[in-house]
This record gives structure tokens, sequence and C-alpha cells, in this order.
């Protein structure tokens, strides 16, 4: 895919797991907003007593190195402009045990708190395709076991709009394209994960793992020339796994033909 070179997937250092943006002036506003009717920071799964600290320190000390400090999931919530995740594995079961999140892509965190990586992700396209039964369990064990971060480009989509906004509470329409166009915004998610062997300080947590999502909105408009480049080869593509695929079959032709004269008029 062509955006994956705008983002590549790759293992990456501590210091550049979470990053802030100065633009997002209004995240923790929204951070309450989003999350729709709940109103919560955080959903932790149901009637749990799971030890989680293990993590916990862990997101605090990449937010206050050195300090030896244990935030609580509300304080690390408030501290960082991403959404996160924490999900356990245990023998063959899979779950979300803590979700705290902001920009949720068509889903609500009250809805897929304690459900699987497979539950949680039945809507993403064409998923089975990608991972699912005994491949997700292999794929948590590979995220468990590893010793990096690793960081990919996810949810890609478009929109006529800079809406990060996707809670199923909120309607989201499917864009419509004016012709010409005028303005088009290519929204996706940085997504890095972190493996655990126990989540909890105790020898008897199970493992798991830290999942942190930043969401971007970039005016397609104001991208240089190799970046409008990946974002044609991904309109070109068409891959199933993008949101809205169906949309950009539709509107292929136009897009491309937008994009192109973007590209010429480009300067660098």
């Amino acid at each position: 895919m062509g955006l994956v070179k705008f983002l590549p997937n790759k293992n990456i250092y501590q210091t550049r797991v979470l990053q802030s943006d100065e633009g997002k002036v209004n995240f923790l506003k929204h951070k309450k907003a989003c999350l729709g009717p709940e109103q919560k920071p955080y959903f932790l799964a149901k009637n749990s007593t799971l030890n989680i600290d293990h993590v916990l320190s862990h997101l605090s000390d990449i937010i206050h190195p050195n300090q030896n400090l244990l935030l609580s999931p509300e304080a690390i919530t408030k501290s960082i402009q991403e959404d996160w995740v924490i999900h356990c594995q245990q023998s063959q079961t899979n779950w979300a045990e803590l979700i705290s999140v902001c920009f949720p892509n068509g889903w609500s965190a009250n809805q897929m708190i304690g459900k699987s990586f497979d539950e949680i992700h039945t809507k993403v396209p064409n998923i089975k395709k990608i991972v699912n039964g005994n491949q997700t369990q292999r794929m948590i064990q590979a995220i468990i076991k590893s010793k990096y971060y690793f960081e990919r480009i996810g949810a890609i989509s478009f929109n006529t709009s800079p809406n990060l906004i996707r809670h199923p509470s909120f309607k989201d329409p499917r864009p419509l394209l004016e012709d010409p166009i005028r303005e088009l915004y290519i929204r996706f998610e940085r997504q890095v994960c972190k493996g655990f062997d126990h989540v909890g300080t105790d020898r008897d947590s199970p493992p798991g793992f830290l999942f942190l999502i930043k969401t971007y909105c970039l005016n397609i408009k104001k991208l240089n020339r190799y970046q409008l480049k990946c974002v044609r080869r991904t309109i070109n593509e068409n891959e199933k796994t993008l949101y809205y695929h169906r949309w950009i079959a539709e509107h292929q032709e136009q897009l491309s033909r937008w994009i192109d004269r973007l590209i010429n008029l480009s300067v660098s």
C-alpha cells in the first residue's frame, strides 16, 4: 500500500512512543465529547480485579521519566494525546481489559470492553482475510514476545471535512464529492503496540499488550509531492482493507484526476 511509506511499519524506540501535537490543544475537551453518551475517560472489563500496574507503571515512566510514579488510568488519559488499550491473553482467550478512547472509528468503548480482538474488529473491512481465529492468537503471541515497540499505519479513510469524531452516536455520512473537488482530507491512525509478559506486577497476572492509537486528519491539498503520490497509489490500489473502499471505487477516476492535478501543481 502506498501510504505505508508515508508512515512505514517499523520497530521504534521508547522515546518515540508518545507523540504530542500543539495543534491538538482541544484534545482533552474532545476526549470527553467524543466518548458519546458514556462520558467516561476509560472503561475496565466488567467486575475486573486484575492487576495492571506493570503496564500503568511503564506508561507512567514514559510520561514522567525517572520519577518512579504510578499514574492512575484517568491521570494517564489526561496526560497523553492518544487513545490507549490494554489487551490480555490467557490460554486460548483474549480480551480488552482497559479502553480509553477519544476518536473511535465507528465503535464504542463501552460496547467493546471485555471483548476479544476478533469481536472488536468485526466491522473492519475484510478483516477475516487479514487476521482471524488461530491467526489472532499467533499475532498476539508475537506482539507479547517481541522486545520492541511496533508502529504501523491503519484505518485509512477519506472525508470532505476535517472531522475526527466517528463514535457511533455521531452521524457520519459518507463524504459527498463536489466536481471539481474543493477539499478532501485523509484520516488515518498511527498505531503502536508493546507486549508484556505480565500486565500486572504480580507473576500470576496474564500476558498482554499495550495498544496506542493517535488519529490524524490531513488536508490533501497541503501535502507535498511525495505524499500526494503515496495517496494516489492508495486510491488507485483501493485495498479492500481501506475504510469506505466501495466509496473510493465509485469515485476512483475523479479522485485520481484531482490528485494528479495537485501533483502537477506541487513544487516539492
